[in-house]
C-alpha cells in the first residue's frame, strides 16, 4: 500500500484540489503459496486480509493494481545474480523448509547512507537473535541504522511512546522523502510466536501517527502467526492509511473466512491483562538516551569516551546541567584525540567554531596533554588528560573570561573513584590503566599518556560491581594497550580477568540477565605468554569473543622501522591460538598502509597475511606523519602510492567472506 503525503510544495502547488492518493497493491496468486503443515507462516493471511478489505467497501476508497512478477533483471537491482540463478534452479523435489537467520533490510543497507532502517523488536533469546541496540551499520552507514531492543509483554502505551519519541528523531535528523512502514502483526496480543501485547489499536496508532508526518509512505505487511489477527489488523490499518480508522465497524461483515473470526467476530482486539509487560520506563528511557546519542559526534577511542564521561560526571557533581545538544551548551568542552590527523583538525575546528559562536571552550584530551605549546591551542582553556577532576574549575573559570590552563605532566593518577556519567546508560566503559610501555615510532598518544600505569584490581572490581548494581548490560575494558596491564605493578592481565569474572558469577543470584564484558585493544608482545588463560576466560559465559590485537604490518621490516616490539610470526601465534582454543572468537585487526620506507614487496606481505587469515574485522589507514615523532622525520612514500596501497588493502577484504556460513 502507498499513499502519498503531499508533502511537497511541487506537488501541492499542481492543483487547488489536490487530494492525496492511496494506492493498494494486491495478486491473489500469493495465497496460493503453502510452506508445510509444521511452518508457521501461512500466506492464507493475506487472502484474509483482502477478503477484510472488500466486505468493508475499503477498496472503493483505494487505486487497486495488481504487481506483476520481477523480471531476472529486476531481481538482481537488490540480489545477486549468483543467488537470483541459485532461486531459478530450486525445485519443488529438493527444496526444503530451513529454519535459520536470512540476511535482512537492515543488512542490505547496513554499509550507505542512502537508507536508514529503524526496528523495534523482541531482543534476546529471540529468533533471530539479532538487533542489539549497538548494532548501529557500518563504514558510509554508520548511525543509519537504528535497533530498539524490546522485552516481552510491551504494552500499547509504552510503545506507542516509544516509537514516536525515536521515529520523530530519526526524520528530524535524516529528513527522509519517502517512509516505508513495514506492519509486522507478531507484536499483537495472541500471536502464536510473538510476545508483546499490543492490541491492534494501538497498533494502528502508529501507523496513524507516521501518516501525519505528511511523507509520502508505504506500508508493507510483515510477521504475524495467528492469521485471523493478522487479518484483523492489516484491515483497520488500510482504515487508517484512508482516514477511516474511527469510522471502521466493530462487527466483521460476512465474508469468505467469516467463520475464522468467531465466536465474537469482532474486529478489535485486547491486549492479554495476564501477560506481565517486562519493559520498565527506566529501560525505555535507556533506550532513547542511547538511540538519540547516535547522532553525536564522538573524538577518540574508547578510553577518551570514558575520560569524556568523567569530565561530565565532575561537572554534574559541581552543579552544572549537562547537554546533549551543542546548541543548548554555553560551555563547550572539546575532548580531543592526537591518533591522527583529521581527528585533530576535527576537534579543533569544532573549538574555534564554537568560539567564534560565542560560546566558552575548553579543550580537553589528548591533543592538549601532548602538546600544550601548539599555536592552533592559543586562547584556550584547556586541560590534559591527567587532570580530569579540575574540569569544574576549569569551566568556572572559563566563563569568567580567564584563559585556564592545568596540564601538569605528572605520574598517571587513577579515574575511577571520580563520579561519572554515562553515554549509554547500559554500557559501563572502565578504564585499567593509562600510557603504556611501548614506543613505536609513529605514534603520538603516548605523549599524552606517558608511560603505563595500571590502576588497582581491587579497584576496577569494585567498579565492575557498581556497574552491574546499575544495571548495566556491558563491561568494556579500555587502556593504550590492555595486555600490559598490571606489568608494572607485578601482575598481568590474566590474573585481573579472572578476578572480574569471580565477581561476576558471585553477581549472578542478584541480576536477572548475563553482564557481558569486552577486552580492549591488546598489541601482541604483552599476551603471548597469556595466551592459554586468556583463551580460558574468552570461553567463559560473561565474554564476548572478541579480541582487537592491531598488527599494522605484515612485513617484519617495516614492524622493526614501527619499533612495534614484534613479529609477523608472534602475531600469527596469537591468531592462530585463539582461533583454535575460541570457538566463534573475532579477531579485530589495524593495518598502516604507506609506513615511510615501506616497499611494494613488503606492502605485499600485508596484503599476503590478510589473505591467509581472512580476519572479519579489519582497520585500514593510510599513513599519517604526526608532528614529534620519529616517523615524521622518514622519508614519506608517495601520496599517490599509500592511497593505491589502502586500495589495494580494502579491495583483499572485500574479496573474502569474513564469517562461515556452515
Amino acid at each position: 500500500m502507498a499513499t502519498d503525503g503531499g508533502a511537497t510544495h511541487s506537488v501541492a502547488q499542481q492543483s487547488a484540489s489536490y487530494v492525496p492518493r492511496t494506492a493498494y497493491f494486491y495478486d491473489p496468486d500469493i495465497g496460493s503459496y503453502y510452506y508445510g503443515s509444521g511452518h508457521p507462516m501461512k500466506p492464507q493471511r493475506v487472502r484474509m486480509a483482502h477478503s477484510l478489505i472488500l466486505s468493508y467497501d475499503l477498496y472503493k476508497e483505494l487505486d487497486v493494481f495488481q504487481p506483476h512478477y520481477a523480471s531476472m533483471l529486476e531481481l538482481t537491482k537488490f540480489h545477486s545474480p549468483d543467488y537470483v540463478d541459485f532461486l531459478a534452479s530450486v525445485s519443488v523435489e529438493n527444496y526444503k523448509v530451513v529454519s535459520a537467520k536470512l540476511p535482512g533490510v537492515e543488512e542490505a543497507f547496513y554499509l550507505c547512507s542512502r537508507v536508514m532502517t529503524v526496528s523495534f523488536h523482541r531482543y534476546g533469546d529471540y529468533f533471530p537473535g539479532t538487533g542489539s541496540i549497538l548494532d548501529v551499520g557500518g563504514s558510509a552507514g554508520k548511525y543509519y541504522s537504528v535497533n530498539v531492543p524490546l522485552k516481552a509483554g510491551m504494552t500499547d502505551e509504552m510503545y506507542v511512546s516509544l516509537y514516536k519519541d525515536v521515529v520523530a528523531k530519526c526524520v528530524e535528523v535524516y529528513q527522509p522523502r519517502a517512509i516505508v512502514l513495514q506492519c509486522g502483526a507478531d507484536s499483537v496480543a495472541g500471536d502464536r510466536l510473538g510476545c508483546f501485547n499490543l492490541s491492534t489499536k494501538g497498533h494502528g496508532a502508529c501507523v496513524e501517527w507516521t501518516r501525519s508526518l505528511q511523507i509520502p509512505l508505504v506500508i508493507l505487511g510483515g510477521g504475524g502467526y495467528t492469521i485471523k489477527n493478522v487479518a484483523r489488523t492489516w484491515l483497520y490499518e488500510t482504515a487508517v492509511a484512508l482516514g477511516k480508522g474511527a469510522e471502521i465497524s466493530e462487527e466483521i461483515p460476512r465474508n469468505e473466512y467469516y467463520q475464522y473470526y468467531g465466536p465474537n467476530f469482532q474486529l478489535h482486539l485486547s491486549p492479554n491483562p495476564e501477560l506481565a509487560n517486562k519493559n520498565s520506563e527506566h529501560y525505555c528511557n535507556c533506550i532513547r538516551e542511547k538511540i538519540f546519542q547516535h547522532f553525536v559526534q564522538t573524538f577518540g577511542c574508547s578510553h577518551n569516551v570514558a575520560d569524556g564521561e568523567t569530565m561530565q560526571g565532575v561537572l554534574k557533581a559541581h552543579g552544572f546541567s549537562v547537554v546533549s545538544e551543542l546548541a543548548d551548551g554555553d560551555v563547550v568542552v572539546v575532548n580531543s584525540c592526537t591518533v591522527k590527523n583529521p581527528s585533530e583538525s576535527s576537534a579543533l575546528n569544532l573549538a574555534t567554531t564554537c568560539r567564534a559562536g560565542g560560546k566558552f571552550v575548553v579543550l580537553a584530551g589528548c591533543v592538549v596533554q601532548a602538546d600544550v605549546h601548539n599555536r592552533a591551542l592559543a586562547g584556550f582553556s584547556c586541560i590534559g588528560v591527567q587532570q580530569l577532576g579540575q574540569i569544574g574549575e576549569a569551566v568556572l573559570e572559563t566563563m569568567k573570561g580567564t584563559v585556564y590552563r592545568c596540564v601538569a605532566q605528572r605520574p598517571n593518577a587513577s579515574t575511577l573513584t571520580l563520579p561519572h556519567l554515562r553515554r549509554n546508560a547500559l554500557v559501563e566503559i572502565i578504564p585499567i590503566s593509562s600510557g603504556c610501555l611501548g614506543n613505536c615510532t609513529y605514534c603520538k598518544t603516548r605523549f599524552a599518556r606517558a608511560q603505563l600505569r595500571s590502576f588497582h584490581p581491587a579497584e576496577i572490581v569494585q567498579r565492575v560491581k557498581s556497574a552491574v548494581a546499575d544495571g548495566v548490560q556491558q563491561i568494556w575494558l579500555t587502556s593504550e594497550d590492555t595486555g600490559a596491564w598490571g606489568l608494572d605493578i607485578g601482575l598481568n592481565l590474566a590474573h585481573l580477568l579472572y578476578e572480574i569474572d569471580d565477581a561476576l558469577v558471585a553477581t549472578e543470584p542478584l541480576t536477572e540477565k548475563c553482564v557481558m564484558v569486552r577486552i580492549g585493544m591488546t598489541n601482541p608482545p604483552y599476551i603471548l605468554d597469556q595466551l592459554p588463560e586468556i583463551c580460558d576466560v574468552l570461553n567463559r559465559k560473561h565474554w564476548f569473543k572478541w579480541i582487537h590485537i592491531p598488527v599494522q604490518s605484515g612485513s617484519n621490516a617495516v614492524l622493526a622501522a614501527m619499533n612495534r616490539e614484534y613479529t609477523r610470526e608472534e602475531f600469527l601465534r596469537c591468531c592462530t591460538a585463539l582461533r583454535e582454543n575460541v570457538r566463534g572468537i573475532v579477531v579485530a585487526t589495524d593495518f598502516i598502509c604507506g609506513f615511510p620506507g615501506e616497499t611494494d614487496a613488503q606492502h605485499a606481505e600485508s596484503l599476503s597475511l590478510l589473505e591467509n587469515l581472512r580476519l572479519p574485522v579489519v582497520n585500514i589507514s593510510q599513513f599519517y606523519p604526526r608532528p614529534g615523532t620519529i616517523a615524521a622525520a622518514m622519508k614519506r612514500v608517495p601520496t599517490p602510492t599509500v592511497k593505491l596501497r589502502s586500495r589495494e588493502m580494502t579491495k583483499a577484504f572485500a574479496s573474502y567472506e569474513t564469517f562461515d556460513p556452515h
